[in-house]
């Protein structure tokens, strides 16, 4: 429904948070799916924190596929798309995501 709707906004919490859904169920598959899909309606919907969630998701992936390189530089990301490591002590509760994929 809210694809077919266009409210962006909307479209990017859902399916973030689906994410986070399929992450708790360890189904790596739609992890990569979902925060691939998120990535490319946050640009559109200009909402950069969303797109951190994305990478925090993507840096989990690379942790459990033993690239670490990969995983502290999607972590790195994520932070950085929540405005820096001053503002997510403050203004992100799902910092965990990225801090210990």
């Amino acid at each position: 429904m809210t694809e077919k709707s266009g409210d962006l906004t909307l479209l990017t919490r859902s399916v973030s948070y689906l994410t986070v859904l399929y992450r708790w169920r360890k189904n790596l598959a739609r992890v990569r799916e979902y925060a691939s899909y998120t990535l490319e309606i946050t640009a559109e919907a200009q909402m950069p924190q969303y797109a951190g969630m994305a990478r925090a998701h993507f840096a989990w992936l690379s942790w459990l596929e033993n690239d670490l390189a990969e995983t502290e530089r999607q972590a790195r990301t994520a932070i950085e798309d929540w405005g820096g490591s001053a503002q997510i002590e403050t203004q992100m509760p799902f910092r965990w995501f990225a801090l210990f994929p």
